[in-house]
């Protein structure tokens, strides 16, 4: 498999975002890794913080892609229609779940630290992607003519 085949895997399949999120949950969890409270609700905050600049900017990226008239974007709508749907939903739906998960389990620091730490590194790692995912699709869209 080269290297093309590769990207063109990635691109077309989001669920490969998990890969990394899943091995950052499963390292905190078997170095057995812990936090204080008050870390944790700081990481927390700082978690949804990020989650809304991502869901920000990845709305922002959709919907330029979607109202630009440039002649090789509308080509790259129209071809790559489902990848695009795909990758665009992926995105918006993992920023704002992890936005929201990160303050539901604000009320968790104090009683589940260590499910909040391991489930902090996986969402961590996922909106990463997931941003990563979304500046790739915009500066592809964007400097395609």
């Amino acid at each position: 498999m080269d290297r093309s085949s590769v990207k063109d895997f990635i691109a077309n399949h989001p669920c490969v975002d998990h890969l990394p999120a899943v091995g950052a949950m499963t390292g905190v969890w078997a170095l057995g890794l812990t936090a204080a409270p008050s870390v944790l609700t700081a990481f927390l905050e700082g978690l949804g913080a990020l989650a809304g600049l991502v869901l920000a900017a990845a709305t922002f990226a959709a919907s330029m892609l979607a109202q630009s008239s440039s002649r090789v974007t509308v080509l790259l709508r129209e071809k790559y229609a489902v990848v695009l749907a795909r990758n665009w939903n992926s995105i918006l739906r993992a920023a704002l779940l992890i936005g929201v998960a990160a303050l539901i389990m604000l009320l968790l620091v104090d009683a589940q630290t260590r499910l909040v730490l391991v489930s902090g590194a996986y969402m961590l790692v996922l909106l990463g992607a997931r941003g990563w995912r979304a500046v790739s699709w915009f500066t592809a869209t964007q400097y395609a003519d």
